[in-house]
C-alpha cells in the first residue's frame, strides 16, 4: 500500500512539472529590436549618395556665337608678274577733289597739283599714279581722249606708244560708258593713261610702273573703286 501511494505521488509530481514546463514554452511574441538613436541620425554612404547618384541633365554643349557683324571687308583683286593677288584696302578721300579710292596699305593718297592728286607705292613713290577726277559739265570724254593721246606722244620715245587692250579687265564694269587707254615703255618704266567715263563724271588714270614692280592693274583696279 505505501508503495502504491509513492507510486502516486511520483506520478502526480511528475504531471506537476509537465505542466509548468508546457506553461514556460508557450509560444511569445517577439518584439521589434530597438535601435538607439544616434544610430538613427547615421545613414549609410549609399543613401547620403543617393542624391548624387540620381541621373543629371548633361549641360548643352555650347555652340560657336554667332557672328553679328554684318560688315564685309572690302577686297581688291588684281593680276601681277601673271599672278592673281588679293587684298584688303582701305578707303582715302581727296582732300581738294569730290571723290574716295579705296587702296592697300602698300599706297598713299596725297595732293600734287590743283584737281589732281597721287596715290603713290610707299616703298617707291616714283612707282604712282596720277588721279584727275573731272565733272562731265566742264569737260567731254573726247575733249580728255585727246589731251591723253597728246601727251603720250610728248613722252613717247620717237612718239611711239600703243592702244591699250581693256576688255578684259574692264569687262565687268556695267557703269562704265566708255574708256579707252595708250601706254609707252621709257627705259626701265612703263606709262599708261586710262580714261572712264561714268554717268556723272570722267575720271585719268596716269599710271608709272617697271616691269619689276609690275602694279599697273594693280592701279587701274584700285581706279576703278572711285565714288
Amino acid at each position: 500500500m505505501k508503495k502504491g501511494m509513492t507510486i502516486l505521488s511520483s506520478v502526480i509530481l511528475l504531471s506537476m512539472l509537465l505542466a509548468a514546463c508546457n506553461t514556460d514554452t508557450k509560444d511569445v511574441p517577439e518584439t521589434p529590436a530597438t535601435i538607439p538613436d544616434e544610430q538613427l541620425d547615421q545613414t549609410s554612404p549609399e543613401d547620403t549618395n543617393a542624391d548624387d547618384q540620381q541621373p543629371t541633365s548633361t549641360p548643352e554643349e555650347k555652340q560657336p556665337e554667332e557672328n553679328t557683324d554684318n560688315t564685309t571687308k572690302s577686297l581688291i583683286t588684281y593680276t601681277s608678274k601673271g599672278q592673281k593677288v588679293q587684298q584688303d584696302v582701305q578707303t582715302s578721300t581727296s582732300e581738294q577733289s569730290n571723290y574716295s579710292i579705296q587702296h592697300t596699305a602698300d599706297f598713299t593718297l596725297v595732293a600734287e597739283e590743283p584737281n589732281k592728286d597721287l596715290l603713290y607705292l610707299n616703298a617707291d613713290d616714283t612707282i604712282s599714279m596720277g588721279i584727275e577726277v573731272l565733272n562731265k559739265a566742264d569737260v567731254s570724254f573726247e575733249d580728255v581722249k585727246t589731251n591723253a593721246i597728246e601727251t603720250m606722244a610728248a613722252i613717247a620715245p620717237e612718239g611711239k606708244y600703243g592702244e591699250l587692250d581693256l576688255t578684259n579687265s574692264l569687262k565687268d564694269q556695267k557703269d562704265l560708258l566708255q574708256f579707252v587707254g595708250y601706254e609707252t615703255v621709257l627705259e626701265a618704266e612703263k606709262v599708261q593713261i586710262i580714261v572712264l567715263e561714268h554717268e556723272g563724271k570722267i575720271i585719268k588714270l596716269t599710271i608709272y610702273d617697271t616691269p619689276k614692280a609690275d602694279l599697273s592693274d594693280a592701279f587701274l583696279q584700285m581706279g576703278l573703286t572711285i565714288q
